[in-house]
């Protein structure tokens, strides 16, 4: 399916075909997830950070899909299928075997049904588990873990969902056309009917699937006290995927407009014109985009009636930008945008858990809590990006490339799996990730052993809910005993005054002093 989202992310520097100034947009997403997360009360919106990863996502994977159906007329969904985890998975598996040993070092509170998150992130779930145990997004006394990985698990699951609809959708294309009489073969002309092929099939079912998913946002939203269901749900935000896609149809690595390129690129006055002005709007929108920021919050019901939808729709715009800049523009991207861009997934997985634990060893040293908050800041960015260089030298690129120790090591236990490049047959060397990686899984696995099944919060008032039951009940027991002491000494009382009166009844007349009348002729 031509080159992988890694790869080209990677080439594009070199001009080789890849995107320029795509790591641009994944930068300024990561640096306002980054500022939300560490400095939550400064940026109050930075979560739709997010956003701006998941359209990008979407326009890149679409236009793979359009561009292997141009040049082949079909789809080979397993490989896509294939590349997708090898893209996510090796991250994720090295972010949860450093992280589960550092969760030993601060409070077991935070280890509490680890398991289960961890389990989560590894099948994709962790949005639903976050949904059905009822954990909120922005929770601060005890987050777990692992939360942040709800976004990977909406990504995957909108690549199995539009990767199975693609192949659907454009296989019955290219049957419509191979019965119209056109071929599927690679020359140029077959190359654009199944371009456009691919356009008119896709497009209106991105759009469908956008606007259902935001109709069920806002529907969610509106419903409930607390937002984090509509947020976190595949079905309520998967519709910025869904709009990267829309315009990955129509634009895509073949632009829609190319005979306005092409006048562009040819005429000097419209070139001089276009740059200035596209510059512009591209500093507007991302203008826009920290605007929203700063004037969002997590709970702000305007974030789910339009918010997320205008940051959805600004970054396609930027990324229409780019693309018509791939080729008028020869300059490259500023280098801190293209190192950050390109380690942005492993920032994300990695700044979570780092900014957890440091945060709360920070707290167990006796720092107050806004020292704690500064000394988060001031060694977790700093180790988020050293973890994160490190994931992206020695777990992603290796995945990526097909080659290096890391990748050699899973390849020897994955049957068919072929190792490009030096250090193939490196057994020695292939055995040190092996190592590695069986001790951290070793010590994690110690972590969920010894994790608790409930927080001391949980607990504490689990235990006070039960104390409180059997003050209860000893009290009822107390009522029920006075009550059956008082209804006994009602019950003596009465057969007393029974006894007093048959024995008044049966007194003599001596007694008595006058006989009834039944008496004396008793006796006559």
């Amino acid at each position: 399916m031509g080159r992988s989202f890694g790869q080209i992310t990677e080439a594009h520097s070199a001009g080789a075909g890849g995107l320029k100034w795509l790591n641009s947009l994944r930068a300024l997403g990561v640096i306002l997830v980054l500022v939300y997360h560490f400095f939550p009360s400064f940026l109050p919106g930075g979560f739709i950070g997010v956003d701006v990863f998941f359209v990008v996502s979407g326009y890149l994977i679409t236009s793979l899909l359009v561009r292997e159906f141009e040049r082949s007329g079909r789809l080979r969904l397993f490989d896509f299928f294939r590349r997708r985890w090898l893209r996510l998975f090796p991250a994720i598996a090295a972010m949860l075997l450093v992280s589960l040993p550092l969760s030993l070092l601060i409070p077991s509170d935070f280890r509490t049904d680890i398991a289960r998150q961890a389990a989560a992130s590894l099948s994709w779930s962790t949005n639903y588990y976050e949904i059905f145990t009822g954990q909120s997004y922005e929770a601060r006394l005890l987050p777990h873990l692992f939360i942040h990985t709800w976004t990977l698990s909406v990504e995957m699951h909108y690549y199995l969902f539009w990767g199975a609809v693609a192949a659907v959708v454009l296989f019955a294309a290219s049957r419509v056309r191979r019965r119209g009489g056109a071929s599927a073969c690679s020359d140029p002309r077959a190359a654009g009917g199944n371009r456009a092929a691919a356009r008119v099939a896709l497009l209106p079912m991105a759009v469908v699937f956008a606007a259902v998913s935001v109709a069920c946002m806002r529907s969610v939203a509106a419903r409930a006290s607390d937002p984090s269901a509509a947020y976190m749900s595949t079905l309520s935000h998967i519709f910025p995927l869904m709009i990267g896609s829309a315009f990955g149809c129509l634009y895509g690595f073949s632009p829609l407009i190319s005979y306005g390129r092409l006048f562009v690129k040819k005429n000097g006055a419209a070139a001089r014109v276009f740059r200035p002005v596209s510059l512009a709007a591209a500093a507007a929108g991302v203008a826009a985009i920290v605007f929203l920021s700063f004037g969002f919050s997590f709970r702000d019901p305007r974030v789910y009636e339009y918010g997320i939808l205008a940051v959805s729709l600004i970054t396609a715009a930027l990324l229409c930008l780019a693309r018509m800049w791939q080729d008028l523009s020869p300059r490259r991207e500023p280098g801190v945008t293209d190192y950050l861009g390109l380690r942005s997934y492993s920032i994300y997985l990695l700044h979570w858990p780092v900014m957890i634990v440091v945060g709360r060893l920070a707290g167990r040293l006796g720092a107050s809590p806004d020292a704690s908050s500064l000394w988060c800041a001031a060694l977790g960015i700093p180790a988020t990006f050293i973890a994160a260089e490190l994931s992206y030298r020695w777990v992603e690129q290796p995945f990526r490339a097909r080659r290096g120790p890391a990748y050699a090591a899973y390849a020897a236990y994955a049957p068919g799996v072929a190792v490009k490049g030096a250090g193939a047959g490196k057994r020695l060397w292939n055995v040190i990730p092996v190592c590695v990686a069986a001790a951290l899984i070793a010590v994690s696995l110690n972590a969920v052993a010894t994790a608790p099944r409930l927080s001391d919060i949980e607990s504490g008032l689990r235990y006070g809910a039960m104390s409180l039951d059997v003050s209860n009940l000893k009290g009822l027991y107390s009522d029920v005993g006075s009550a059956a002491s008082t209804a006994s000494a009602a019950s003596a009382a009465d057969g007393s005054m029974e006894k007093r009166a048959s024995k008044d009844a049966g007194a003599s007349p001596r007694e008595g002093g006058v006989a009834t009348p039944g008496e004396g002729g008793g006796n006559g």
